[in-house]
Formats: C-alpha cells, structure tokens, sequence
C-alpha cells in the first residue's frame, strides 16, 4: 500500500532513492496499472514468512493461485486505500500515542532502552508530520528531551492503564478514594499530567523526583523493564540496593517483593551464586537391608595417590600407588588392597586377589571411572569368547558364577556415600601415621590392613544399654565371630570334647549376629537427614540449567537442556540427561542448577 501511494504521487515529493524508482516506473508503465494483493491473497507470502511443508501441500493458495484471478477483472481491481504519508494532507495529527496502541507497545519489549527509543522515533514522525511549514524533517540521532518526552509518554499510558479511576477522582476531587490502594500515598497530578507521590519529606533538600517520585503499578510490564534496567545499570546490586536506586526516582507499589523477583529472576546474578537442585532422599536399596554372606554385594573404589620408595636408599626414587577399597553394602565390612596404577589390568589383579580372599561377589557397584569401566569390557569381552568356544555345560556354570556390574551416574559421589565414607575413614587414618614420611611398600600394605582390621571393629550400631552386653556389633563379627582387633580367645584346647561348643551352637550364633544387626543396626537407617528430608518439584523435560563443574568457576560452567529423565522407585527424579553444546550428558539433581526463566516456572518466588 506504501509502494502504491509513492507511484500515484509526483517523483519530487520523495527521497532521492525512493524518487528514482518510481519515476522509472512511472515511465514504463502506467500508474493505473498497479493494484494492491492482500496478504491472505499472495502465495508469495507463506514462503517469505514460513511456511511447514505440511500446511504447504495442502494449501489451494500455493498450488491453484488466488481465487481473484479467476474471476472477472472488475472485482478485483478496486482502488487502492488512501495512505496518509505527506505532510499535506494530514490536517489533525495527534499529539500524543493513541491508549490502544501504546497498551499493545509496552508488553512487547524486554529492554526498557529500546521501548523508549521506538516510541521516541514514533513521537518524532508525528511532530514531522504535525509541523506543515518545517521545511527540513528532524532526522539526527535522537536527544535526550526526545528521551525523556517518550519516557513521560510511556509512564502516562502505564498509570493511565492501572490507575485510571484514581487519576479520574484526582482530576474530579483533588484526591483519592480513601479504599483505593493509593491512598496512603497521597498522589497528586503534575504538569505533564503524571502521578506522583505526595509524601512528606518536601522539606528534604533532595530533588524533586525523589521527593514526588512517579508511581508505578505492581504487575505491569514496564515496571519490570525499569527494574531490570535499573538493576543492570547499579552493577546488579541485591534487592534492598535496586529498591533504594528505582525510589530516587519512581515509587513501585510492592516494590519489596519486585526487587526480590528481579534479582531472583536475573540470569547472571544466579550464574555468579547458582543453587543446585535436591531431592528428598530415596529409599535404601534391597542389598543393603538383606541378609547375605559378607561382600556377596559389595561396593568398590579408588583412593588417592600415596608416595612410596621401593627400600630404604634415601636416593631411591618414588612411585605411586593407590587404594582400592572394597565394602561389603550390608555389613560394611571392607577390604583394602594396594594398586600400582589406575588401569584395568591393575584393577583385575587386586579384584582376583579380593575374591580369592573373601569370596566371589555376586554384584559390584561402583562409580564411572576408566578402569572399572574398561574392566567391565575386557570381562565382556572374555565371557563373550566362552560363549563361543565353551560347550552349553561350562556355560551355565560359568553364569552361575558371574559377576554383575552397576555403575552409578557420571559425576555423582552421593550415590556412592558408602564407599566415599569408607574411603575418608582411609585416608583419615593414613594422614595421621605416617605425615610427611614415605612408605616403602611393604610398610604401606602393612599399614593398609591395619587399618582394615580397625575400620572392621567400628561400632555400626550404638552401644546397647544392657550392662552385660559389653560387645557392640561390628563387621567383624560377621567376617571371624568378633571385632578383628579384639584379644585372642581363651585356649580351649585341653578342655573335654563333652564341654564344647557343639556346631549348632555356632550357627546359633552367628544367626544372633543378624538378630543383632536387625534390631541395632537396620533401623538406624530409617532417618533421614534433615536437609533432604522435604519433598521438591520433580525436573522436568524441557528446563534449562547449569551443569556444575567443581574444577571451574560459575560463569564458566555449561548451560543443559533436560532431554530426559530418570526417576526412582518413589517416582522422585534425581538423575536427568541434558543435551548439551557438546552432546548428551547423564548428571544427578546435584549437580544441576535450574535457572530461573518463566517460561517455565523458574521464576517464582
């Protein structure tokens, strides 16, 4: 409709680039010629502004053209609208942005800066064309009285929009209802036709914005933009600092909770101190409240490096060597072994050792590490040979002695706590012997197993108030009958075989271990802690959050989307998969941090 009212005008009128074109049109062809193709008429259209193939195969638009065309040419060639661009015929232009249309403007911007450059361009095109004597447009960059009558402009629509009855009992009245909401604000009109707040410091020798600030609605779209923008420009201050900065000049209603909202709401204020998810703590898995023979389900992990010598040269050189700790999941008995290396060879030995020690595991837990791993794959990859090679026979009892892995999520310690704590108690007591001095490694494994046969003699129960019952219980009573560091049994050897311990006796008493260990120990595990004892909401697919990584700082950490998500056996997610700049990633609830968008909820307060 523009293009058609620049052909039916003379060429001179317009802009030298627009003046060329037309008059080349002009000369071409004839101005009566051209005519106006509504946009729902114009297969042009569902390209240019996109289109699925879908809605595109079946439209009658795109594949038979306009129904126009096949009708006679006088209904479809009706004069074009008048378009009302020259200062000429334009005899009352408004001064001021219609209600309507300033309504639609204000909720369509996120930055306060460019909602009040467009309506200060928009005021600017209606003082050009309201002006029919100014001979040269304005057409500079524009200055700050331009700013700021926009800036008057959008606060007028705003309380026009929010508080019009108070505005109308003002003009009518000189004040407020006295169950309006502004009542104890003691509003008053200015100049420019803006509320403002009467107060009572106009004594005070501070400005007059701060001493009649305009007031600004609760829930209303500016009043969000000029907080952000506030925020953002005070170095994004807290609540009680952004509250302070917006009344030197604008007096929000509730502004306590609106400054709470956008700092709460700011997406580089939660990068800087991000909050990780948690849920409430899930329920103990069936292994660990089973009765079982000792590590038939047990639960393995690496410790850190360790500085030992080979002998006792002190130029001897250093090497280094791990802990491996294996942990029984329902008596929390342990076993170390010492480990050259983290690779799956050396993990294969210290696991041959440990079975031929304590018994073949029938399931392992243990974390994401390369070498559990890679153990898991080479020992796929030996069962798959005997699948091939052995008769059906060996099979089956090869399967009957098999060994089942499960991993934990990537990254997430907490599904582990038990080994984890097994592996502090290690350390705890491997700082405290030796220091500073350097093991050879006989030394280190001798140490190694006595701290195995005192982690076996903790307490996993409290001390039972029964006077005669002097023996708390401890993994050691399930590995030999007692606490491995206890004192040697009185020699029975030349008392008569009537006066014996007969075999039932044992069994009876190892029963009364597990008699125990339900009694003392089992219940102890119905607690939860307190900072997770609280249902939250689940994660749901779709939601954004920061992926945590302890080796770098917030602001560097990665954005995720949720793709999927893993809930437990109490419908409670704690472990999701996000998609990622870098691919998918597997990340447990506490590593996570929701940011806080709308568009989902993660905004409230």
């Amino acid at each position: 409709m523009v293009t058609l009212d620049w052909i039916n005008k003379p060429e001179h009128r317009w802009p030298t680039f627009i003046s060329n074109r037309v008059k080349m049109i002009n000369q071409k062809t004839s101005a009566h010629c051209w005519h106006h193709v509504r946009s729902k008429d114009n297969p042009a259209d569902l390209i240019s502004r996109g289109v699925t193939t879908k809605k595109l195969s079946s439209s009658s638009i795109w594949w038979s053209g306009p129904s126009f065309l096949q009708e006679h040419q006088q209904p479809w060639m009706p004069e074009p609208a008048r378009i009302l661009t020259t200062t000429t015929e334009i005899d009352e232009p408004a001064r001021e942005i219609p209600d309507q249309a300033g309504t639609f403007l204000l909720d369509r911007f996120s930055s306060f800066g460019k909602l009040q450059r467009v309506v200060a361009y928009m005021l600017r095109f209606i003082n050009n064309c309201r002006d029919k004597h100014q001979r040269a447009l304005v057409s500079e960059r524009l200055s700050v009285c331009e700013l700021d009558a926009a800036q008057v402009q959008i606060i007028k629509i705003t309380q026009q929009r929010y508080f019009d009855q108070g505005i109308k009992n003002i003009r009518k009245n000189g004040c407020v209802a006295n169950n309006s909401s502004l009542v104890t604000l003691h509003p008053f009109l200015d100049d420019n036709g803006l509320l403002r707040v009467g107060g009572r410091i106009q004594a005070a020798g501070v400005t007059y914005d701060q001493k009649h600030p305009l007031v600004l609605p609760s829930k209303c779209s500016v009043t969000q933009l000029i907080a952000t923008d506030t925020h953002r420009k005070n170095l994004h201050v807290g609540p009680q600092g952004l509250l302070y900065a917006m009344r030197l000049k604008y007096w929000p209603i509730h502004g306590k909770q609106l400054a709470r909202q956008v700092v709460h709401r700011c997406i580089t204020c939660f990068k800087n101190k991000p909050k990780p998810l948690h849920q409430i703590m899930g329920q103990v898995p069936d292994v660990r409240l089973n009765p079982g023979r000792p590590f038939q389900v047990c639960g393995v992990d690496f410790g850190d490096p360790f500085i030992i010598k080979e002998n006792f040269v002190r130029t001897q050189k250093t090497l280094k060597v791990y802990v491996a700790l294996f942990i029984c999941l329902s008596t929390r008995a342990v076993h170390i072994e010492l480990v050259s290396g983290l690779s799956s060879e050396c993990f294969i030995a210290a696991l041959r050792r440990f079975s031929s020690q304590r018994g073949r595991s029938s399931i392992i837990h243990c974390d994401n590490g390369t070498n559990f791993v890679g153990t898991k794959n080479e020992l796929d990859a030996i069962a798959a040979k005997f699948d091939a090679e052995v008769s059906p026979n060996i099979k089956s009892f090869c399967a009957a002695e098999g060994i089942e892995w499960k991993f934990i999520p990537p990254r997430a310690p907490n599904f582990g706590g038990i080994w984890e704590a097994g592996i502090k108690s290690v350390k705890h007591h491997m700082k405290r012997v030796l220091g500073t001095k350097i093991p050879t490694y006989e030394e280190m494994l001798t140490l190694l197993k006595q701290i195995e046969g005192c982690l076996n003699s903790r307490p996993i129960s409290p001390m039972s108030t029964d006077p005669d019952d002097t023996s708390p219980l401890t993994p050691g009573h399930f590995l030999i009958g007692g606490p491995i560091i206890a004192l040697p049994d009185k020699n029975v050897s030349e008392t008569p075989a009537n006066r014996l311990t007969r075999f039932e006796e044992i069994q009876k008493t190892v029963q009364l271990f597990w008699k125990r260990w339900r009694a003392e120990y089992l219940n102890n595990l119905q607690q939860r802690t307190k900072a997770m004892a609280s249902n939250q909401p689940n994660l749901l697919v779709g939601q954004l959050c920061l992926i945590k990584d302890d080796n770098l700082p917030p602001l560097t950490w990665i954005t995720g989307r949720v793709v999927k998500v893993h809930p437990g056996p109490d419908g409670l997610v704690r472990v999701a998969t996000l998609r990622t700049k870098n691919g998918e990633l597997k990340r447990c609830i506490s590593k996570l941090c929701l940011l806080p968008l709308e568009e989902y909820g993660g905004g409230s307060m």
